[in-house]
C-alpha cells in the first residue's frame, strides 16, 4: 500500500503524508544526509518504482537496446527532457512515467538514490554517458565536481 500510494504521488507534500518516508528520512539523517523535502520526494518516489534491485544504472537501462537498431528503451527525445529538467519537484512525474517502461528491470538503487539526491550538472552529466552506452568513457571529475584538464 505504501509503494502503491508513492507510486501515484506528484508533489512533495502528497510523499510527506506517508510515514515511510520519515523513516527513510531518519536513515539519511542518521548517515549524515540533510534533505530537503524535494530531494526525499523525488527519491522516494523513484526508489517505489524499483521492483527489482541490481547492478544496472537506470540510465544505461532507458538507453538500453534489444539489437544493435532497434530503438531504446526510452526515447531519446523522453531522455533529453528528462536529464534537461533541473528543478527536482518538476523531474518527479516525468521520471515516474519513464520508470514504468523498465518497471521489472533490476536497478542499482544505491547509484539511483545518490544521482536523484545530488540531482545537479554532474549528475545529469553521467545519466548521458550511461544512456548511450559510453559509461566507462565518462571523463574523470575531481572532487569540486569540475572536469580534469
Amino acid at each position: 500500500m505504501t509503494r502503491a500510494r508513492l507510486r501515484r504521488s506528484t508533489s512533495p507534500v502528497e510523499v510527506l503524508t506517508v510515514e515511510s518516508v520519515h523513516d527513510l528520512n531518519r536513515h539519511l539523517r542518521d548517515a549524515g544526509h540533510r534533505p530537503g523535502p524535494d530531494q526525499l520526494a523525488l527519491v522516494s518516489v523513484v526508489l517505489a518504482h524499483v521492483e527489482e534491485i541490481g547492478d544496472r544504472k537506470l540510465a544505461s537501462t532507458f538507453g538500453h537496446r534489444a539489437s544493435r537498431d532497434a530503438p531504446r528503451a526510452l526515447s531519446s527525445l523522453r531522455f533529453q527532457g528528462l536529464v534537461r529538467i533541473t528543478d527536482r519537484v518538476q523531474l518527479i512525474t516525468p521520471l515516474r512515467r519513464a520508470m514504468a517502461i523498465v518497471r521489472r528491470t533490476p536497478i542499482d538503487i544505491t547509484a539511483l538514490a545518490t544521482d536523484l539526491y545530488h540531482w545537479n550538472e554532474r549528475a545529469q552529466n553521467s545519466w548521458c554517458f550511461q544512456y548511450f552506452g559510453a559509461g566507462d568513457a565518462e571523463p574523470e571529475t575531481n572532487q569540486t565536481g569540475d572536469q580534469d584538464q
